[in-house]
């Protein structure tokens, strides 16, 4: 029924879609700072971020960090 990995899908794949809400607010908010450019690369990056952290999460390296 449940299982730690499906369980672990699910937190990765909020975490993913939370982290882009963050990012679109976060692009929105600085919209009169940064050029269009900068605004590009700075959501870039925070979408590269929010993949890697729900990658760290599914394969299950919060429990174990060091991979063992």
């Amino acid at each position: 029924m449940f299982s730690i990995g499906r369980i672990r899908a699910v937190l990765a794949a909020l975490a993913f879609l939370l982290a882009c809400v963050f990012a679109g607010f976060a692009n929105e908010q600085v919209k009169q700072v940064p050029t269009g450019f900068d605004r590009v690369v700075l959501l870039i990056g925070f979408i590269l971020g929010a993949g890697t952290a729900s990658r760290w999460i599914a394969s299950g390296s919060v429990r174990n960090p060091k991979g063992r």
